[in-house]
């Protein structure tokens, strides 16, 4: 999926949660399956009713908290039609995770819990579910991929019954991953090396914020976002106003690969290879895309994981 489709995407997502938030009283249509959508599509799977927000709820935060807690309220698991029929359940989960931005999170838990209990008395369309969360909140290209939001989902999942023992061994994998470099937590250290050889690790540097990138020289995608990171202007403006650095890591090639390759990386970036194999089997990084973007604070605690830079840009922008 392009750029330009990822920001008119989360473009949308964030206009219908408004809406709902300001006291709509009908669903929003959000198309984001990135497969199915087209320019040319008129057709809409029918949606749940919103539930009516009692009128003493005044802020957009509280009426999107209702919302959200009682989303599902009109959804009978039991209707088969409804709870197996892809198109239906697909665009309202879709509805319902993007209102989770403007709710409490609390809220936001508890009612994923609610919900997957209650799609526990249909195996097939608690497995639907399971593949829709997994789908749009973990899955790399999604627009709607949110860590945070999908352990909430894999906690339950993995409690429950409905799913075989050896069906809960992928979520269980799932759940160690996002629980990594999570968002809130500090990152994991790391040795890198330098073009001039020398060995640095990634608690050595003391910049106020920290862009970690890493990257493969010779992915066409990499290339891309290091294009588009390179030109951006508020990242541009607070790499020379020496608030950021870029930590640009090498993964994946052979040294003399990135050595080659290094005029890719602007001059005001530290470039650097991946000299204590970063991935390391999985126990400290898991990069489930390239290039993947991190950024941290001072004390090097993770603020962005897995974001597009767009996401960076925002951050940025507000420093």
């Amino acid at each position: 999926m392009s750029l330009l489709k990822n920001r008119i995407l989360f473009a949308v997502v964030w206009w219908a949660a408004a809406a709902v938030a300001a006291g709509a009283g009908r669903g929003v249509f959000v198309c984001l399956h990135p497969f199915a959508c087209s320019t040319e599509q008129t057709t809409q799977p029918p949606e749940l009713p919103l539930p009516e927000v009692p009128v003493l709820l005044l802020s957009p935060e509280s009426r999107a908290a209702y919302v959200v807690e009682h989303f599902w309220d009109a959804m009978n698991f039991e209707d088969i039609s409804r709870s197996r029929n892809r198109d239906f359940m697909e665009q309202n989960f879709v509805n319902y995770i993007s209102l989770f931005p403007l709710a409490d999170t609390a809220v936001c838990r508890t009612s994923v819990v609610s919900l997957l209990r209650r799609a526990e008395t249909d195996a097939a369309a608690y497995r639907l579910l399971v593949e829709l969360a997994e789908h749009y909140l973990y899955d790399a290209g999604s627009p709607l991929m949110n860590e945070t939001y999908y352990t909430w989902f894999l906690e339950e999942i993995i409690r429950s019954k409905q799913l075989k023992k050896s069906e809960r061994i992928r979520p269980q994998q799932q759940l160690a991953v996002v629980r990594k470099n999570r968002v809130g937590t500090p990152a994991a250290d790391f040795i890198y090396e330098t073009p001039d050889g020398q060995r640095h690790t990634l608690y050595d540097t003391t910049d106020e914020y920290t862009l970690l990138l890493f990257y493969d020289p010779t992915c066409d995608h990499c290339k891309e976002i290091i294009d588009e990171l390179r030109h951006d202007v508020y990242i541009s403006l607070r790499t020379a106003g020496g608030r950021l650095r870029v930590l640009a890591v090498c993964v994946d090639v052979p040294r003399e690969t990135w050595l080659r390759q290094r005029a890719l990386l602007p001059a005001d970036w530290t470039a650097g290879f991946d000299a204590d194999d970063v991935i390391d089997g999985g126990e400290r990084y898991v990069l489930r895309a390239m290039p993947s973007l991190y950024l941290l604070d001072s004390d090097k605690k993770v603020l962005l994981k897995d974001v597009p830079p767009a996401a960076v840009s925002r951050f940025c922008a507000r420093m």
